[in-house]
């Protein structure tokens, strides 16, 4: 059992880089990933390139710096998962 079993996980940043790799990371360990960035190719590509490998990811468009995106992201994942974990 990995160290995220089952846990929701939203990974902002995360379709490229160190971001990436924590998305990638928390899949490995048995989570459920949301990646979330400003580039929507990017992110649809990162999120796909994990469930092809058998992996639960999805991708939300955020801008991180905008405050009045979190609670919409934040709904998103758990209408999604029915939670967020990490």
């Amino acid at each position: 059992m990995g160290r995220v079993q089952d846990k929701v996980c939203m990974i902002t940043g995360g379709t490229a880089g160190i971001g990436f790799a924590c998305a990638e990371l928390m899949c490995r360990e048995g989570g459920k990933v949301v990646i979330t960035d400003i580039r929507p190719d990017e992110g649809e590509a990162a999120a796909l390139s994990l469930r092809d490998q058998g992996y639960d990811a999805q991708f939300i468009e955020q801008d991180v710096t905008s405050e009045s995106r979190w609670p919409e992201v934040v709904a998103e994942t758990v209408a999604k998962y029915g939670r967020l974990d990490v």
